[in-house]
């Protein structure tokens, strides 16, 4: 075949892949395939069979099944996870069974504390998508009383109908997750008399709805008429950073008993643990007014994550960074490998960052850029891999098995 033949599909010429196939001619043209095209076309045709043939996995509403869910996609945080799994699994068999031989069951909302990047959020989402629960996200730092500017329950709740279809029974099931609850701590001082309807004039507005009632949701963007909804049956998480936290605890601790149940004879510095031990009584010390922190009963706390934990969260999980970004590549034909240097050198500069996993991605992106920049023409021109040195440099495999190294 000459170079002036190119391939239908891509349009590369003969000289630029290994095979050129001819097809059937049309109207005296002949048609050809090249053999990338024909790995490319192979691989959407299998991915489309694998999701056609999958059977959507059911979770057994069991503490050890959750945890075990929750185990695929978050790394570490042991204690957190077996806390949070135990919770779901007694809020969902309460709304089975309100009352159980005259006992009334009182729902548990749960409080969710620990540094930014260490997966509150990907904990309830996963929660969320085992029991295939309508979910929603509400950022505390937008939300104001009602009447002022801002988000306030009310939206939440229509978000929360729209994560459901539009399905209004089925959203008063799901899950609400409102995070860094901690920047609504009522304030103290400098407030100046003025009402506080950032701070603690939203867990007000918070209490009743979270307690369990019947809302007037008159609908601002997903709603076309008002309705009544009842968030009884809602489980209500709420997280945040809640820094200096484990001080409060520490001082509170030294300054109570050392009898008791609760005591310890062992000098712990490990902030997690301290976190552990955490009561209402820190929590409203730190600045939630006790209304609302009697409404979150169960404790969630979570901790720093270590090198191994990243390292393990970049290469372990469903949906890894790792395996992302292979996939990536391997669209444009060219296999993407990491060196383990490279992987625990991102591990420990988001460390230094203090991003925790939330910041992982940026360092790929940074160190991909300029690669996938060029990959289209660097694949027609014959890399079939691709590897990540320690240093963040490209070292390219060509198909002549000509090792070519770049920086870019």
């Amino acid at each position: 075949m000459s170079d002036t033949i190119h391939c239908s599909f891509c349009g590369k010429g003969r000289s630029q892949v290994k095979h050129m196939i001819a097809g059937p001619e049309s109207r005296d043209r002949k048609s050809y395939i090249c053999d990338d095209c024909i790995m490319f076309g192979f691989k959407i045709v299998q991915q489309e069979t694998v999701e056609n043939s999958k059977v959507k996995e059911k979770i057994p509403m069991t503490p050890k099944s959750l945890k075990l869910h929750l185990d695929k996609y978050v790394i570490g945080q042991e204690y957190a996870k077996k806390v949070l799994s135990v919770a779901v699994y007694n809020h969902y068999k309460r709304i089975k069974n309100p009352s159980v031989a005259g006992v009334e069951i009182q729902k548990s909302n749960i409080l969710m504390v620990g540094p930014s990047g260490v997966g509150k959020t990907l904990l309830v989402s996963s929660i969320g998508k085992a029991l295939d629960l309508p979910f929603c996200i509400a950022d505390a730092t937008s939300i104001t009383e009602a009447g002022y500017v801002g988000d306030d329950a009310e939206s939440i709740i229509e978000r929360l109908i729209q994560s459901a279809d539009g399905d209004i029974a089925k959203a008063q099931q799901g899950i609400i997750y409102i995070d860094e609850i901690d920047k609504k701590v009522k304030k103290t001082n400098g407030s100046g008399g003025q009402r506080d309807i950032s701070g603690e004039g939203v867990q007000q507005a918070l209490l009743k709805m979270v307690e369990g009632t019947t809302m007037r949701i008159q609908g601002k963007k997903f709603l076309q008429e008002p309705i009544d909804f009842d968030t009884s049956n809602i489980l209500f998480i709420v997280g945040g950073a809640f820094v200096g936290l484990d001080q409060v605890v520490k001082k509170n601790k030294k300054n109570s008993s050392s009898m008791g149940f609760t005591s310890t004879s062992s000098k712990v510095e490990d902030s997690a643990v301290i976190l552990e031990d955490a009561t209402p009584k820190d929590i409203i010390e730190y600045g939630l007014i006790p209304e609302f922190v009697g409404r979150f009963p169960v404790l969630v706390p979570l901790h720093e994550l270590s090198e191994d934990d990243l390292v393990q969260i970049l290469t372990t999980p469903k949906n890894s960074l790792v395996g992302q970004f292979k996939a990536l590549f391997a669209l444009d034909t060219v296999e993407l490998e990491f060196s383990d240097e490279f992987l625990l050198n991102v591990a420990r500069d988001s460390i230094k960052q203090k991003t925790g996993a939330r910041g992982l991605r940026s360092f790929f992106e940074k160190t991909l850029l300029s690669v996938q920049f060029e990959l289209p023409q660097l694949a027609s021109e014959g890399v079939r891999s691709a590897l990540v040195t320690p240093e963040g440099k490209i070292s390219f495999l060509m198909d002549e098995k000509e090792q070519k190294d770049n920086s870019v």
